[in-house]
């Protein structure tokens, strides 16, 4: 039976190389060899990025993502979706 680990991207901030790895996943995939499956691993971490509206949830950092005051500026500008395209997920899925 194949069965298929997705790595999902990130959407946050920032990223950093050791979000991405996908270590659990590949754990999960050891066990799965060992009891007979042929795991499939979707690493969806690619070099591409895209900027995103801020969610809702983070609507209070507005404020703050802004200001020029350094004092209580915010560090990070954008909100950004780090790796593949939810289409482009659903497209190697089907695949």
């Amino acid at each position: 039976m194949k069965i298929t680990l997705i790595n999902p991207p990130i959407e946050d901030f920032y990223v950093t190389g050791i979000r991405r790895q996908p270590l659990g996943l590949l754990y999960i995939a050891s066990a799965l060899i060992k009891g007979g499956f042929k795991p499939v691993l979707l690493n969806c971490h690619s070099g591409k990025k895209s900027v995103m509206e801020l969610p809702a949830e983070f609507s209070y950092l507005k404020p703050y993502i802004n200001n020029s005051d350094p004092g209580i500026r915010f560090p990070y500008k954008n909100y950004t979706h780090y790796g593949m395209s939810w289409q482009e997920i659903e497209r190697q899925i089907k695949d």
